[in-house]
């Protein structure tokens, strides 16, 4: 990206923040721990603080870090670091993490301990699809799981059935 056009997209991003916040909505953003974001776009990965920084001048208000490129082996280290540089902006910003869901699936156990002291909400299943058989299929899961769910809500951290 030439500095003109990176310029161009920070004027942009400027505008769509104020066009939102005018509207009294929170703007939010979604980026990924990995390389990569789920559609190929550049991820967090080495540029932690720098993103942090970045999101925090742009007035975001939610943060959604997803880890579809990512090794759910390195969630336990790198979302809790990237909480610390949200948290070291000074913006407040809603930290959604998708660290949970990815280890599940990987087969591990989750460290909901530190998942709730570093992240506002999580997601522990499945993306939802635009369908009814994909909230049906959420709905099912945390009635299912209930058990190991609910224990983890509370004030402030939040089982997020994504979005």
């Amino acid at each position: 990206m030439t500095k003109i056009e990176l310029n161009c997209f920070k004027t942009l991003i400027k505008v769509l923040e104020k066009t939102v916040h005018s509207k009294g909505l929170k703007f939010g953003i979604y980026e990924d721990f990995g390389n990569y974001t789920c559609a190929g776009y550049p991820g967090v990965l080495g540029y932690l603080q720098a993103d942090a920084e970045t999101f925090a001048s742009w007035d975001v208000d939610y943060v959604k870090l997803d880890g579809c490129y990512a090794h759910p082996s390195e969630m336990d280290r790198g979302y809790p670091e990237f909480g610390f540089h949200l948290n070291r902006t000074g913006r407040p910003m809603i930290y959604s993490c998708s660290w949970p869901v990815y280890q599940i699936y990987a087969g591990m156990q989750p460290n909901f301990t530190s998942i709730i002291q570093h992240c506002n909400l999580w997601r522990n299943y499945d993306d939802i699809q635009d369908s009814w058989a994909s909230v049906e299929s959420i709905i099912d899961y945390y009635g299912n799981n209930q058990d190991v769910i609910v224990p983890n809500a509370g004030p402030g951290h939040w089982n997020d059935p994504d979005m």
